[in-house]
């Protein structure tokens, strides 16, 4: 895995918590919208067709036992890598959103400095 590499190579790291059974809604509900319409998901090949089969429960099996098989490995990662200063951990949709708006007001800033300069 690249995880430890790119890790020590960021410059943050945001690491979004979404309650697993959250995770899961919006997994089903996504395919079950891209099943009815392809153009829920513009970001999907037109030709891709979701499937409820093996595969798909073995995703979802994933994103249910995530914190506990993947997640202590990428703290540990994190540590080792002496990134717990580069970690934001973001579990709220207040958090997420607020981190948004100043990605987008540093994002204008930027802009408006590159357009006087």
């Amino acid at each position: 895995s690249t995880l430890g590499k790119r890790i020590k190579e960021a410059d943050k790291i945001i690491w979004l918590q979404v309650p697993r059974c959250r995770a899961i809604y919006r997994v089903i509900l996504r395919s079950l919208k891209r099943k009815i319409n392809k153009k829920t998901r513009p970001d999907m090949p037109e030709t891709f067709s979701e499937r409820f089969d093996k595969e798909y429960l073995e995703f979802l099996s994933f994103i249910w036992h995530f914190e506990e098989t993947h997640e202590p490995e990428i703290q540990q990662l994190i540590q080792e890598n002496h990134a717990q200063n580069k970690l934001i951990i973001l579990k709220t949709r207040g958090e997420k959103e607020t981190l948004a708006s100043l990605y987008n007001l540093v994002k204008a800033a930027k802009e408006l400095r590159e357009e006087y300069k």
